[in-house]
């Protein structure tokens, strides 16, 4: 969780706590430095065509 919306101070504090271990937190410095923002989306899916294609290229690509 990043901290870019905090409701209290004490909330600010842990959420810092918390993004300080979070792999993109320079990302996340550097943008907010220039006066980004930080903007979520739902996370992508797949769509299935041809299920027994997708199938075999899931197995190849898990391993």
């Amino acid at each position: 969780m990043l901290p870019d919306t905090p409701n209290t101070t004490v909330a600010r504090e842990a959420m810092e706590a918390m993004a300080q271990k979070d792999p993109l937190i320079g990302v996340y410095r550097f943008k907010k430095g220039f006066g980004g923002q930080v903007v979520r989306y739902l996370p992508a899916y797949d769509y299935v065509y041809l299920p027994p294609l997708y199938t075999l290229w899931r197995r190849r690509a898990m391993g």
